[in-house]
C-alpha cells in the first residue's frame, strides 16, 4: 500500500489564506460588531489571542473565538470571505491526479482545524474527489502539534507500517524530524525558499515529488 501524507498549509494552499481569517477578517468584523475602529478592534483580537497563546488547545478553535468576541452570528460571513480568496498551489490537483493514477492512497495530515480543510473541499470538489482521509491533529485528536502521538494514531487508523508513507510539509521539527524517527520517509516543501539549509530531503515543489517517486507524469 502507497500512502502519500500531505500536510495543508504552505503544501495544499497558502499559508496566508489562514492568516487572513485570523488577522484581518476577525478583526474586521470585531470591529463591526462593537462599533469601534478597525485598528482599536485589531489591538484587541491580537492581545486575547496573546493571551491565550499556541500551547493552549483554544488558540486554534475557531468557535471558542467566535464566542469569545460575540460574533458567533457571522460564522458563515467569515469563512465566505474565506472561501472568496482560498486558492490551491497550482501544482496540487495535476500532481495529487497523476499519484493517484498510480495507486496512491493520499490523506492529509495537519494541525489547521478542520473547518479550513473543508472550505478547500467546497471549492475545490476536485481536489475532494482526491483526498481520501483527512486527519487534524486539534479537530480529530485534541493534539496541538503533529507528535509522535499524532502520527502513530494515522499509523494505526490507516493500518500500515511507517515504511508504507511518505509525508510532506514545510516544518522541519513536525513534518520531517518527528515522523522520520518513526520510519516514516519526509520531505520538506519549502515553495517560497524561506526554510534555513537543514541538510534534509527538500522540494520547491509537489512537482519535484515526481521525480524522487520515480513517476511519469502523464
Amino acid at each position: 500500500m502507497k500512502i502519500l501524507s500531505l500536510d495543508y498549509a504552505d503544501t495544499i494552499i497558502p499559508k496566508s489564506i489562514i492568516d487572513y481569517f485570523w488577522l484581518d477578517i476577525i478583526p474586521e468584523i470585531y470591529a463591526t460588531k462593537h462599533r469601534i475602529d478597525i485598528d482599536k478592534a485589531r489591538e484587541i483580537v491580537l492581545k486575547s489571542y496573546d493571551e491565550i497563546g499556541p500551547d493552549r488547545i483554544e488558540w486554534y478553535l475557531v468557535d471558542y473565538w467566535l464566542k469569545k468576541f460575540e460574533i458567533v452570528e457571522y460564522r458563515d460571513l467569515l469563512f465566505k470571505k474565506v472561501l472568496n480568496r482560498l486558492v490551491l498551489f497550482d501544482d496540487v490537483i495535476p500532481v495529487l491526479k497523476i499519484l493517484k493514477s498510480k495507486g496512491y492512497t493520499i490523506v492529509i495530515s495537519s494541525n489547521t482545524t478542520i473547518e479550513f480543510i473543508e472550505l478547500s473541499f467546497i471549492k475545490y470538489s476536485e481536489l475532494k474527489m482526491l483526498i481520501d482521509k483527512v486527519y487534524s491533529s486539534i479537530s480529530n485528536f485534541g493534539i496541538i502539534k503533529k507528535s509522535r502521538e499524532f502520527y502513530l494514531k494515522i499509523l494505526q487508523d490507516l493500518c500500515v507500517s511507517p515504511e508504507n508513507i511518505i509525508h510532506i510539509g514545510d516544518n522541519y521539527e513536525q513534518d520531517y524530524l518527528v515522523p522520520s524517527q518513526l520510519g516514516i520517509k519526509c520531505f520538506l516543501i519549502d515553495r517560497f525558499r524561506k526554510l534555513k539549509n537543514f541538510g534534509v530531503r527538500t522540494i520547491r515543489s509537489l512537482s519535484e515529488l515526481l521525480s524522487y517517486l520515480q513517476v511519469d507524469e502523464l
